[in-house]
């Protein structure tokens, strides 16, 4: 195994000597990608493979259908809270597009830049019940409940270097999340169609505000899941 990593650890400073970036188009009509652009198409397209047909641990995630869900404070951080879902369908995760990919290597090391969105997640449901306390207001509402999340865009860059003894090993990970636009479809609200709109209105601002607001939190959180996706990928 030793001399195979030596023999290819050559190889690649030979090939990668001259810096270079291949952007994704070109990518795509090569028949003879990069070890790591191969490693990268190929989680892709076991990423979408198994959103449309599931695996061993995963169902089938586009559509992705629920039939019921029941919610309580042990997962929603605040006391006495529970929402109850019945039917519930989420829709095209598998429909995410890669926009941006392009590998630059110099000797041993890959640096990646990688780019992907989906266009429209539609999330509905049935049937919701939802009971809240916050800020010493009682929050409530039974009815139909439905969400687009538009555009939800992950950036990553990612440092990849190949060593004789240590093989091919992620070095660096830095995932960032964005979010178009939250469109919630509520009904049901405090008993009343008028309450309703308000808070569609309301949950139409603050859900991009918080996203940007737990910046942070969330491109951590992300940036282990991809690095512990991609680390296990690696040969």
């Amino acid at each position: 195994m030793k001399i195979i990593w030596i023999c290819l650890t050559f190889i690649w400073a030979a090939a990668a000597l001259p810096l270079e970036s291949n952007k994704i188009e070109d990518i795509l009509r090569n028949d003879n990608p990069s070890l790591i652009e191969g490693i990268i198409l190929g989680l892709l397209d076991d990423l979408r493979d198994t959103i449309y047909n599931g695996s061993d641990e995963l169902p089938v995630l586009d559509p992705l259908v629920i039939d019921e869900l029941v919610l309580n404070d042990d997962i929603i951080p605040l006391p006495g809270a529970r929402l109850h879902l019945k039917d519930t369908t989420v829709k095209n995760l598998g429909t995410f597009d890669v926009d941006e990919l392009s590998v630059t290597a110099w000797l041993l090391v890959n640096y990646v830049h990688l780019s992907g969105y989906i266009p429209v997640i539609d999330i509905d449901s049935e049937y919701y019940d939802l009971s809240v306390s916050a800020l010493g207001y009682n929050v409530f509402g039974t009815g139909r409940a439905g969400v687009k999340v538009i555009n939800p865009r992950l950036t990553a860059d990612l440092t990849i270097q190949i060593g004789i003894i240590s093989g091919v090993t992620l070095t660096h990970c830095d995932v960032r999340f964005t979010l178009g636009a939250f469109e919630p479809e509520v009904t049901g609200m405090f008993g009343h169609e008028g309450a309703s709109d308000f808070v569609n209105w309301f949950l139409a601002d603050l859900v991009p505000e918080l996203v940007k607001f737990y910046e942070d939190e969330i491109n951590d959180f992300l940036s282990t899941i991809v690095r512990d996706i991609v680390t296990e990928a690696l040969p």
